[in-house]
């Protein structure tokens, strides 16, 4: 999926991250360029046209700001996510940021029962 970079200096030309900018606009799909950019107080938005591809862990909300997107938007993001694509945009918001809160939990949980199988019972202090 590609996202829309905007750099805080509306003139930078060249390349930060690896993403190259033109009148301080970029395009990525690069999630470590994008934690950069995030952090470093850019404005990242989602090209329209990659939300159909998405899956609810794509969405990481530090990097979206949903509150910015179209409501037409939402519901197509909404949709390629399953979920229903009804209601206003803020119900859509509160969707999609509760699916991905139930997401990273599940994935938690699941990175938690991976170290727990990985875990030698035979190690010193292992229960066994």
């Amino acid at each position: 999926m590609k996202f829309t970079v905007r750099s805080p200096n509306h003139n930078h030309n060249g390349i930060s991250a690896g993403v190259r900018f033109t009148a301080g606009v970029g395009e990525t799909d690069s999630p470590a360029a994008l934690a950069y950019f995030a952090r470093a107080g850019y404005t990242i938005e989602l090209q329209s046209a990659a939300v159909a591809t998405l899956t609810v862990a794509d969405i990481a909300p530090d990097l979206l700001d949903l509150s910015g997107m179209a409501r037409a938007d939402l519901v197509q993001l909404a949709k390629s996510l399953g979920l229903k694509g009804s209601g206003t945009s803020n119900d859509l918001i509160e969707r999609i940021r509760a699916a991905r809160a139930a997401s990273d939990a599940a994935n938690d949980r699941n990175d938690e029962i991976e170290r727990t199988a990985d875990a030698d019972p035979f190690a010193p202090g292992a229960d066994g």
